[in-house]
Formats: C-alpha cells, structure tokens, sequence
C-alpha cells in the first residue's frame, strides 16, 4: 500500500502555495525513497514518475541531497 505523504507528493500540483508543504514531504520520505531505489533499482523514468516533484521543483533534488550531506 503506498504511503499517503507518497500520493500526495505525486498528486499535489507544484504550485508556489504547495511549495513548502512538497518539500517537507520529500523530506518525510527521504529514508523510503531512497530504500525504494536502492532496493528496486528503478530508471529514472521509474524515479520521476512516483516523485514527479523531484522533476518540477526547482530546488526539490539539491534540497534532498543537502540533507543526506554530513
């Protein structure tokens, strides 16, 4: 069953209103995120598709990474 803060990532449209509530979830699901794609190996594609806000939020991949940085 996919976690609810994962549909909402992937349903909730990328608008400025949203923005900070979106980059709080993609820290929320940081630690899944990454076992899904370590675990499952996916394309990019793949990655983009379930995390669509990885693609549309400018900052959505450099905020993720300075958080697993130290």
């Amino acid at each position: 069953m996919e976690d609810d803060a994962v549909r909402c990532l992937r349903e909730r449209r990328p608008m400025t209103a949203h923005r900070a509530e979106l980059l709080e979830l993609m820290t929320d699901t940081r630690e899944e995120r990454r076992h899904w794609i370590d675990v499952n190996k996916p394309s990019i594609t793949e990655v983009v598709a379930k995390y669509p806000r990885l693609q549309d939020i400018d900052t959505a991949v450099s905020f993720c990474v300075d958080r697993n940085v130290g």
